[in-house]
């Protein structure tokens, strides 16, 4: 059967490669802009040097696998609209199109002073005003938590400020997720009507939920940054078997770049270190930047009680459940989110699993623990577990479904199609499941996002657990000056920990796969960026 399924992979893959290299033929711009000639200058070997003429026969063509879409999420847009800044892989900030900047002393001004002579890759001049409508308009499309509190921004020629109503600390880890397009591509809702930005490539063909063909932008501005792949087809493959099959057969040459989250399953990420058929690259362990977890339903339901929850999550051996599961690809974690950054939970005390602890919360929440089942008023406690049917999820779900039955509580896992699920997030028709977002950093980011929601979604319920977290996060979107910023944030992570409304488990850094034919993989600081600038075909 697998054989039969890897055929079929493989003729799929094949028509989309050929499709993709057939447009490359065809045509080399969908702008319809005269690409710059180059002269002899420009030139990148020399005729008559043999090794040159060597590299020169190595097509410069990158096969991208990933699940998503490339039109669709943030990561592939980085291979054709710029930002303001980068974050490089040790957390400093970069110049990108801004070269330079001043921040004032009370946060609340940022005034950049912008690259000169960019283009976008239909040839026209990028402006100050397309960078303040992307700034403006996309910065809740992207995530930026600075979308609250624009008071201003005003183009000065090559000058830019951005002016705030409240003091801007982690303005540039927001400035490095969102794109700049041309500001008549942007629509008042902020939808991208036509994505041709100022970055190393640009888009030639694309069909949706398939492919996406990019091929160089030859008006790109920033030549030490200028990769040598020519070509990239992104291809669209959302079963993680397909992915390691198109990998394996020499279909696509990476995978794991285009997510922002770890995509490749730890089993098949084990099997490739241990192979050794694959070059392998890591995000720094320690900049883990969300601890992955499972979510309460705190409002309704046996799960609204603390004391349960708190019962649960040091019911689970999470140095075990790594171990079983995640074959080492994972650390154990209690945390909600990373101390390593400034905006993290550095008093809070890790959850530490403790059985005489978890059993100590079901006594002082009035249950009783008889014959091995828990019971509360005489009624036994019966938990309802939600998932989406997918291995990952069904192997986590099982661990923690017995390793609650230790302590006496009955789940029943409740496997569903993925519109199914969100319907229930949204009726709250659950107790525990494994669908929602973790809080992120930077935290100004992951508050303004779900860190204060106390309503269900499709993604059920977020942070907003009482009145007093809504009201530390609120505080902490407007602090005056750093202290604030720091009470705040040990308030609001105070709060949370001691409601015990999420389950944290483990955290895991971002991997990349890719085949030895290339060298140079590497990943930055913001986990949405793709950088392809030292990425380069040795062999065929």
């Amino acid at each position: 059967m697998r054989l039969k399924k890897y055929a079929v992979y493989l003729l799929v893959l094949a028509m989309i490669l050929v499709s993709c290299q057939s447009k490359t033929s065809e045509n080399t711009s969908t702008t319809g802009a005269e690409a710059p000639t180059g002269g002899a200058e420009n030139s990148s070997v020399s005729e008559t040097d043999p090794e040159a003429e060597i590299e020169k026969e190595i097509a410069q063509v990158l096969n991208i696998g990933s699940p998503n879409d490339p039109m669709k999420k943030a990561e592939a847009q980085t291979l054709f609209a710029d930002t303001l800044v980068h974050i490089s892989a040790d957390h400093e900030v970069v110049p990108n199109l801004a070269k330079s900047w001043e921040v004032s002393d009370d946060f609340k001004e940022y005034r950049f002073e912008l690259v000169s002579d960019v283009k976008f890759s239909d040839g026209t001049d990028l402006t100050g005003e397309d960078v303040k409508k992307s700034l403006t308009l996309l910065a809740e499309v992207y995530w930026g938590g600075y979308s609250y509190s624009i008071d201003s921004v005003e183009v000065d020629g090559s000058t830019l400020t951005m002016t705030f109503t409240n003091p801007q600390m982690y303005l540039f880890e927001d400035l490095a997720k969102v794109p700049v397009y041309k500001a008549d591509a942007i629509a008042e809702d902020g939808t991208i009507t036509d994505y041709i930005g100022t970055g190393p490539y640009m888009l030639e063909s694309y069909e949706p939920n398939v492919k996406g063909h990019f091929v160089k932008n030859p008006y790109y501005w920033n030549k030490e940054k200028e990769s040598a792949i020519e070509e990239i087809n992104w291809i669209v493959l959302e079963d993680p078997e397909a992915i390691n099959l198109a990998l394996e057969s020499g279909g696509i040459d990476v995978i794991g770049i285009g997510e922002h989250w770890p995509s490749i399953s730890k089993e098949a990420l084990a099997a490739y270190r241990e192979e050794g058929k694959y070059s392998i690259v890591d995000l720094n362990p320690e900049h883990y930047t969300i601890v992955m977890g499972q979510f309460f339903n705190w409002k309704s339901g046996p799960c609204s009680d603390v004391n349960l929850r708190k019962a649960i999550v040091h019911a689970i051996d999470r140095q075990e459940m790594v171990d079983i599961l995640f074959y080492g690809e994972a650390k154990p974690s209690g945390r909600y989110q990373n101390p390593f950054f400034d905006d993290g939970p550095k008093e809070e005390e890790e959850y530490q699993y403790d059985l005489e602890l978890s059993k100590k919360a079901l006594e002082d929440g009035g249950y009783v623990l008889e014959d091995g089942v828990v019971t509360k008023d005489g009624e036994q406690v019966v938990l309802k577990y939600v998932i989406i049917g997918m291995p990952s999820q069904i192997d986590l779900a099982t661990y923690i479904q017995n390793a609650l039955k230790n302590i006496g509580l009955t789940v029943e896992i409740q496997m569903c199609e993925k519109s199914v699920a969100f319907d229930e997030m949204e009726a709250g028709n659950y107790d525990i499941t494994g669908i929602g977002h973790a809080l992120y950093e930077p935290l100004v980011s992951s508050i303004t996002y779900n860190g204060m929601d106390p309503k269900y979604g499709k993604m059920g319920l977020g942070f907003g657990v009482s009145e007093e977290a809504i009201a530390a996060g609120e505080q902490f979107l407007t602090a005056k000056d750093k202290q604030e910023i720091s009470d705040f944030a040990k308030e609001y992570w105070t709060i949370l920990y001691d409601s015990y409304c999420y389950l944290p488990l483990y955290t895991n850094s971002k991997s990349a796969v890719y085949s030895k034919n290339f060298t140079g993989f590497k990943f930055s600081g913001s986990v949405f960026h793709i950088d392809l600038t030292d990425v380069k075909k040795i062999a065929e």
